[in-house]
């Protein structure tokens, strides 16, 4: 993960401040990937870059590429 990247997860942590964290969702697409990875890849990320976020009570949801995905993440 870039440094960019992690300085602008910072900086919407802080802008969002602690009280509003459980209500953002971080919206994963793992397209072409195979599941086992890509569930071993967000499982890394919760850990280390999204750590704090999740943290805060952040939380993470796969996007399927479908309408009903779209609103189940809503």
């Amino acid at each position: 993960m870039s440094g960019s990247t992690m300085k602008n997860l910072q900086i919407f942590s802080s802008l969002c401040g602690q009280m509003v964290m459980p209500n953002v969702v971080i919206v994963t697409m793992w397209h072409n990937i195979p599941e086992e990875l890509s569930i071993r890849r967000e499982e890394e990320l919760k850990k280390d870059v999204w750590k704090d976020m999740v943290a805060g009570g952040c939380r993470t949801e796969p996007f399927q590429d479908t309408h009903e995905s779209a609103w189940g993440i809503i």
